[in-house]
């Protein structure tokens, strides 16, 4: 994927590192190098902004977006590209190869990191469990409804995210007997930042998981003013589907079922996947994390 009819932010950062990722990879002729690059620099230049940070790929894209500026003087982007010269197209495919390197090393960094957050994880869901008789798991997907992606910054949604995260530390309303959560946040390709999201209660205390789910979107959408839409996967519907398989790791969890609470990893694991390097975030405001849990 290079750049859709979607045009904004995510959909954007995630063409300019697609594009980077072919060039490296792949490999692209002058000519689609010159047309993808007319469409991709001024989509990144209306998202560009001050404090954020970026996966090494696009900061690469950045650097030979400035190199094309220096180049282009007085010259319109279009103008310029569509008479690029064979030195500079060479010099930009340059730039972006040059670092291939630092490409690799951020993949790396990335599967390392997944896997001190499952070691994490794993470790705070079991203290979890072990201290209490049965514990009710529920799982939700949080993200944006279609229509309002264009007005959806990074920014944006870490202040939602932070919002939330507010609400379950006050434990009000649906938050109400919470015993631990879990948030990761991701970009796809198609869906725009979007997160996943466990919650952990006191079995004594509360049963209705698939109404607790429900809350919690309630709230995420109460907290967007709308524009957020989410999946609730504590549905009986979508419960069966493993149950047939006995591989049921949501809903209430006991202690002393070996299954249950085995499953119940399994499927809170997911959050912190070595294997979801595609649903990375591309983008974030400096300073911050794309993985939280409680405390």
């Amino acid at each position: 994927m290079f750049l859709t009819h979607q045009f904004d932010q995510s959909s954007v950062m995630v063409a300019v590192a697609d594009f980077v990722d072919t060039v490296l990879n792949l490999g692209i002729g002058y000519t689609e190098f010159t047309q993808q690059l007319a469409k991709l620099i001024p989509a990144f230049i209306a998202f560009d902004e001050e404090g954020l940070s970026y996966v090494q790929s696009i900061y690469t894209f950045k650097i030979m977006c400035e190199y094309i500026d220096q180049r282009r003087l007085d010259r319109g982007l279009e103008e310029y590209l569509s008479s690029l010269s064979q030195e500079d197209y060479r010099h930009c495919k340059h730039i972006l190869i040059s670092d291939r390197h630092l490409h690799l090393r951020h993949i790396e960094q990335f599967q390392k990191q997944e896997k001190t957050n499952n070691t994490n994880l794993m470790k705070y869901v079991k203290n979890i469990i072990a201290e209490h008789y049965k514990v009710l798991v529920v799982r939700v997907d949080l993200g944006y409804k279609k229509e309002f992606l264009t007005e959806i910054k990074v920014t944006t949604f870490f202040g939602h995210i932070n919002s939330l995260q507010h609400a379950m530390k006050d434990r009000n309303r649906c938050f109400r007997d919470l015993l631990g959560y879990g948030i990761a946040l991701e970009q796809g390709e198609s869906r725009g930042y979007h997160a996943h999201v466990f919650f952990i209660y006191n079995g004594s205390k509360r049963c209705k998981d698939w109404h607790l789910a429900n809350s919690a979107l309630q709230h995420w959408e109460d907290i967007t003013q709308g524009k957020g839409c989410g999946m609730n996967l504590n549905t009986p519907e979508y419960k069966k589907k493993f149950e047939k398989n006995g591989k049921l790791g949501i809903g209430m969890i006991h202690r002393k079922n070996e299954i249950e609470v085995q499953n119940a990893l399994i499927t809170i694991s997911y959050l912190a996947s070595q294997n979801k390097f595609n649903q990375h975030l591309r983008v974030k405001p400096m300073g911050k994390r794309t993985f939280y849990k409680g405390i």
